[in-house]
């Protein structure tokens, strides 16, 4: 049981994202996130398949999901807290952020 929960515990960010963002931009930030949760169980996917189930650096040893989760966390963390403090943005503005730091992550 704890092994599911510690396997899908990025679920988490979805009702943060409803409670840090303001009302309008809702869409767009669930989709930011949802769209980080899938392609970090593509690329721990994508290590898997090819050999390096802990990721390309040896020195950590750590799986690729938790490394992924502390990765994207803060990508997603930084985008919640920005748009928080940015109720007032045009929403291109606002989906221009969410893509080029979706590329970023």
């Amino acid at each position: 049981m704890v092994q599911f929960i510690l396997s899908w515990l990025d679920l988490l960010w979805i009702p943060a994202t409803i409670f840090m963002t303001p009302r309008r931009y809702w869409v767009k930030a669930l989709f930011l996130v949802v769209c980080c949760i899938i392609t970090l169980r593509l690329q721990v996917e994508l290590m898997g398949e090819i050999g390096f189930p802990t990721g390309m650096l040896p020195f950590l040893t750590y799986p690729a999901l938790y490394r992924g989760y502390v990765v994207y966390g803060v990508f997603i963390l930084f985008f919640l807290s920005l748009s928080a403090f940015s109720k007032k943005e045009h929403a291109y503005i606002y989906l221009a952020a969410a893509i080029s730091l979706y590329v970023v992550a």
